[in-house]
């Protein structure tokens, strides 16, 4: 009788490679996405930069007030900034002189992975900054 069929021990290898693999792809792949998210959310924040300071410019001052929602920004500087899982932006600006935005991009479980902040300054190697939540910004300095 010559039957064909895997033995018990070629199934454990391929389940020990198959892991080895994954071991080393997972990490890999979950710092792209990582690093993917914080690219977008810095762009975003340049461009939001942008509006705020060319806003300011116009208007002689920035816009005034405290909010956490993304249809505020994009409505009042003409923007179409998409809000991302996991991503929320913030503006703040409590004197006509100044303004601080945010974005703190999430676990989509739960739990803040890292916050980039940026204010009024030109941009440079300082601004935007990191300020370190669970993880930790890939490309940019601490704040």
């Amino acid at each position: 009788m010559n039957k064909k069929s895997f033995t018990l021990m070629e199934i454990i290898i391929v389940i020990v490679l198959i892991s080895v693999v994954a071991a080393f792809g997972i990490p890999s792949y979950r710092r792209a996405i990582l690093r993917s998210r914080e690219r977008q959310a810095i762009v975003n924040l340049e461009l939001i930069h942008a509006a705020a300071s060319f806003y300011g410019t116009q208007a002689g001052g920035f816009l005034p007030g405290n909010n956490r929602d993304i249809d505020f920004i994009n409505q009042n500087f003409g923007l179409r900034v998409a809000a991302t899982n996991g991503t929320v932006y913030e503006y703040d600006s409590a004197d006509p002189a100044s303004f601080d935005i945010k974005v703190e991009i999430t676990n989509l479980g739960g739990g803040s992975f890292f916050d980039i902040q940026m204010d009024e300054g030109p941009i440079s190697s300082t601004n935007p900054c990191c300020e370190a939540g669970t993880g930790a910004c890939l490309s940019l300095p601490s704040c």
